[in-house]
């Protein structure tokens, strides 16, 4: 849906795709914060690497 979004105009597309790239980049450092966090807690953490979500 975003990506139909950003089709309609060309700021709108420049927005998602530095926002899409930002994503890429951050998500490994955003999985080691939460299972820093969550160790702290003594809960276990599972997550799906983004490359089997698509």
């Amino acid at each position: 849906m975003l990506g139909e979004l950003s089709a309609r105009n060309a700021i709108s597309g420049k927005v998602h795709a530095s926002y899409t790239a930002f994503r890429e980049r951050s998500a490994p450092w955003s999985r080691v914060s939460i299972e820093a966090v969550l160790r702290a807690r003594g809960q276990t953490f599972f997550l799906v690497p983004m490359e089997q979500k698509r």
